[in-house]
C-alpha cells in the first residue's frame, strides 16, 4: 500500500507537536507500506525531496492559504458535485486561484489502457483537452502517476522523462 501524509510543516524546521507525530508515523508505517510525506518547503532553503528513515518527504512551494484547506475545499467541491467535467473545472480553478499558478491540469486515468487524459486545464490550450493521452509511465505527469507522487521540477523541459505535446501551447511555461 502507498500512504500519502499531508502536513503543512514537518522536520527538520520549524515544526511543533504535529510535525513530530507524522514523522513518527512515517518510520513504523513504513516498515510495511511505501510512505510519502507531503508538506512545504518552508524554509525555502530545505530539498524538494529527500528520502529518509524509509519513507519519502516532498516539499511543496509555500501557499499562502493552509493546505488542509485547500483539500478540503476540494472534497467540497466533489461532494456537492454530479457531472466529472465541471467538477475537474471547478477543482482546477480552485488549485490555479490557491496556488497562484499560470496553470493547473488535471488528468484522469484510463486503467483498462493504462494511460491518463488530459481531463482539465487552466493555461494550457482548451482544445487539448480530451484529445492528450499518454501511457502511464510516459511524460512528466505520467511518471507522477507511476511513483504516485507529486514531481516538482524548475525547468520541466530540462528533464528526461518531459514529453512535448503541441496541442497545449505548453512552450510558453517553463516549470
Amino acid at each position: 500500500m502507498h500512504v500519502a501524509i499531508l502536513i503543512g510543516h514537518f522536520p527538520p524546521g520549524s515544526f511543533g507537536g504535529a510535525g513530530i507525530q507524522a514523522e513518527g508515523w512515517a518510520k513504523r508505517l513504513s516498515d510495511r507500506h511505501r510512505v510519502t510525506v507531503i508538506t512545504r518547503r518552508d524554509p525555502a532553503d530545505q530539498p524538494e525531496r529527500e528520502e529518509r528513515d524509509g519513507f519519502t518527504v516532498v516539499r511543496l512551494p509555500v501557499s499562502r492559504v493552509p493546505l488542509w484547506r485547500t483539500f478540503a475545499d476540494v472534497a467540497a467541491i466533489v461532494s456537492r458535485s454530479h457531472d466529472l467535467a465541471q467538477t475537474l473545472a471547478n477543482v482546477t480553478a480552485l488549485v490555479v486561484k490557491r496556488l497562484d499558478a499560470d496553470v493547473c491540469s488535471i488528468y484522469t486515468i484510463d486503467a483498462e489502457q493504462q494511460k491518463l487524459i488530459l481531463a482539465s486545464t487552466i493555461g494550457l490550450d482548451a482544445v487539448a483537452v480530451g484529445s492528450v493521452e499518454m501511457p502511464i509511465g510516459e511524460g512528466l505527469v505520467g511518471l507522477a502517476a507511476e511513483r504516485g507522487e507529486p514531481i516538482a521540477i524548475e525547468f520541466a523541459r530540462e528533464h528526461p522523462n518531459y514529453r512535448y505535446f503541441p496541442e497545449t501551447g505548453e512552450e510558453r511555461f517553463t516549470s
